[in-house]
C-alpha cells in the first residue's frame, strides 16, 4: 500500500551536499527508495520546499545536476510519486500545535495534517 511522505527541507541541502558527500548519497537512496516504492512525497506549491527544489536545477556541477534531473523529473513530475498541493488546500494547525511548531515549519505541519500523509520526516531536533 503506497504512504505519503512529508520531507523537510533537509533533502534538498542534503542533495546540493551542503551536508557532505555521505548525507548527499543518502539523500539519493532515499529518492531511489521512494521511486522504487510505491510510496510518494507531499510537496506545497509555492513553499520553501519546493523554491530550494528548482534553486537545485541551477548548479553546474555535473552530479548536482544529475540529482536535481532525478528529483525533478523522476520525483516531482510522476503524480505516482508526488502529491502536490495548494495553498488553500492547507488546514489550521490546532491549538496546542500552533504554539509549540516553529513558525517556519507551520507549513509543514499543515501540509502533513491536509495530505493525510504517514510521516513528516525531519531532521530537527526541536
Amino acid at each position: 500500500m503506497a504512504r505519503s511522505f512529508v520531507v523537510k527541507e533537509w533533502l534538498c541541502h542534503d542533495l546540493r551536499g551542503e551536508n557532505g558527500p555521505p548525507a548527499q548519497e543518502q539523500a539519493f537512496r532515499f529518492l531511489e527508495a521512494l521511486k522504487k516504492n510505491c510510496d510518494r512525497i507531499v510537496v506545497l506549491e509555492g513553499s520553501p520546499w519546493m523554491h530550494k527544489a528548482y534553486e537545485l536545477r541551477g548548479h553546474s556541477s555535473r552530479p548536482l545536476r544529475d540529482l536535481s534531473r532525478y528529483l525533478h523529473l523522476v520525483i516531482l513530475r510522476d503524480p505516482g510519486k508526488c502529491q502536490r498541493l495548494q495553498p488553500e488546500d492547507l488546514v489550521g494547525l490546532p491549538a496546542p500545535l500552533e504554539q509549540s511548531v516553529p513558525s517556519d515549519d507551520r507549513y509543514l505541519f499543515e501540509l502533513y495534517l491536509a495530505s493525510g500523509a504517514a510521516c513528516l520526516i525531519t531532521s530537527d531536533v526541536r
